[in-house]
């Protein structure tokens, strides 16, 4: 009798650490797939972030030449609003049909 008793109770504990060890292998899978998840959100992230930085840049660069240059932004902005120097003549061509 307890030659049987031991055989049961080995397999009890056999198929007891094979299902905990299937339970494990399954949180791991769905721990694996949900880390994939977070890191393929973070690059889009990235992506984004690293397009806005080189739109910065962009717009950091113009200011910066406006700043070097300030008498070319005032000129620039007074032609806008249709002023021109003393001796220039103020000509708008409108395209048109040839």
């Amino acid at each position: 009798m307890k030659v049987v008793a031991g055989t049961r109770q080995r397999r009890r504990h056999g198929v007891l650490l094979r299902i905990i060890l299937l339970i494990a292998v399954i949180y791991a899978v769905f721990s694996l797939i949900q880390v994939r998840g977070e890191i393929h959100q973070n690059r889009r992230q990235l992506d984004q972030m690293a397009g806005q930085i080189e739109q910065l840049a962009e717009t950091n660069a113009e200011w910066r030449q406006k700043a070097d240059h300030p008498e070319r932004y005032q000129e620039e902005k007074a032609r806008e609003q249709g002023y021109a120097k003393p001796d220039e003549t103020i000509v708008v061509v409108t395209p048109g049909n040839h």
